[in-house]
C-alpha cells in the first residue's frame, strides 16, 4: 500500500505520496469547526513538507447546518494554500452546488478550485492517471 490513511475527528485523509495527492472525506454527520479544519491542514502540511500538492475534497456527507462561516473562510485563504496547486471538490445535489458556487465566486479560494460530481472527472482535471489512486478512490463512490 503506497498511501497513508489519517483519521481526524471529522475528516478522513488519504495521502498518495507518489502522485502528491490528498483526498479528504468529511465524515457523515460531522459538525466541522475551525479547530477541525486547522488540524486537517496541520496534518497535510506535516505529510507534504515543502512539496506542492493536489487535493480532492469530498463534501457529499457534509450538512451545511454544521459548517460555520469561519471554516469556509479559513479553507479558502489559509497559509498552506500556496502549496495546494489545485483542489477538486466532489459535490452531490443542488444544495451543495449552490454552496460550491458561493465558495468559488464569493470567497474566491487562493488556489485553482473546481466542482465535480465524480472522482473520475476530478482526477482527470488534476491530471492524475495513477491506477492505484483510481482503484482506491473507486471505493469511495
Amino acid at each position: 500500500m503506497s498511501y497513508q490513511i489519517i483519521d481526524t475527528r471529522t475528516v478522513s485523509i488519504l495521502y498518495f505520496k507518489k502522485t502528491k495527492l490528498f483526498f479528504y472525506t468529511i465524515k457523515p454527520n460531522s459538525e466541522v469547526g475551525l479547530s477541525d479544519i486547522e488540524e486537517v491542514f496541520r496534518v497535510t502540511k506535516e505529510l507534504a513538507g515543502n512539496d506542492d500538492v493536489y487535493s480532492i475534497t469530498d463534501i457529499r456527507n457534509l450538512g451545511f447546518e454544521h459548517l460555520p462561516k469561519e471554516v469556509t473562510e479559513y479553507t479558502a485563504k489559509n497559509p498552506f494554500i500556496k502549496q495546494q496547486l489545485k483542489n477538486a471538490i466532489i459535490i452531490e445535489g443542488i444544495g451543495q452546488k449552490i454552496f460550491g458556487n458561493f465558495y468559488l465566486n464569493v470567497l474566491r479560494p487562493a488556489r485553482q478550485t473546481k466542482l465535480f460530481n465524480t472522482h473520475e472527472a476530478a482526477l482527470k482535471w488534476l491530471g492524475v492517471k495513477d491506477q492505484e489512486v483510481l482503484n482506491v478512490l473507486s471505493n469511495y463512490n
